[in-house]
């Protein structure tokens, strides 16, 4: 099985994030990281999500470092990318890892 990580800045690109893991997850893909990414919790500008099962951030990034090197690839998600005065498009990166 198919296993994958998916990063990218909460605070700018949550939707496309979101998104992510619902598409991957219905491809058959198993998401380690986050596997639920509803925001459930802040400690300043950290935002914790709902499978953060711990409210530490030194922790949840070592969760996070782990399933990226457990993975079979990253899915990093950057969003908008725009092109002169068209709307922005959405973009992502699927990087396989060895």
């Amino acid at each position: 099985m198919l296993t994958v990580t998916v990063s990218g800045s909460f605070h700018r690109h949550m939707n496309a994030i979101y998104t992510a893991v619902g598409e991957l997850t219905e491809a058959g893909v198993k998401v380690l990281s986050p596997s639920d990414p509803r925001v459930v919790d802040h400690l300043g500008e950290f935002l914790f999500v709902a499978s953060d099962r711990l409210r530490s951030i030194r922790l949840v990034q070592d969760r996070h470092f782990f399933s990226i090197k457990a993975s079979s690839f990253l899915w990093l998600e950057h969003f908008p990318i725009t092109r002169g005065h068209s709307r922005p498009q959405r973009k992502s990166f699927r990087i396989p890892l060895v």
